[in-house]
């Protein structure tokens, strides 16, 4: 299983700005490749499926930007994921 972090921070404030670009990537992957609806799970938003006949998660931490790793390490532990399956999208604005 692959999965797809979209990076972002959580609130009102943030909203369309490039703070949320891995946010706003990651929902219209989800939206374009008919991943269904998210759930709430490993401190954010979280969905499951298939592209390409490869499983795909998806996972959009409600956690900010710096503590978005505690919610990445939480999904792929308890679905076994390898750091070389791990898609990072974020903004580059350092």
């Amino acid at each position: 299983m692959h999965l797809i972090v979209g990076l972002g921070n959580p609130g009102s404030e943030y909203e369309g700005t490039r703070h949320n670009a891995g946010f706003m990537a990651a929902d219209r992957f989800r939206v374009t490749r008919e991943l269904g609806r998210t759930r709430r799970r490993y401190q954010g938003r979280w969905c499951e499926g298939r592209v390409r006949g490869r499983d795909v998660a998806l996972l959009m931490p409600h956690t900010y930007m710096n503590n978005s790793g505690e919610a990445v390490r939480a999904a792929a532990v308890r679905k076994h994921i390898s750091p070389e399956e791990i898609i990072v999208i974020h903004d580059d604005m350092d």
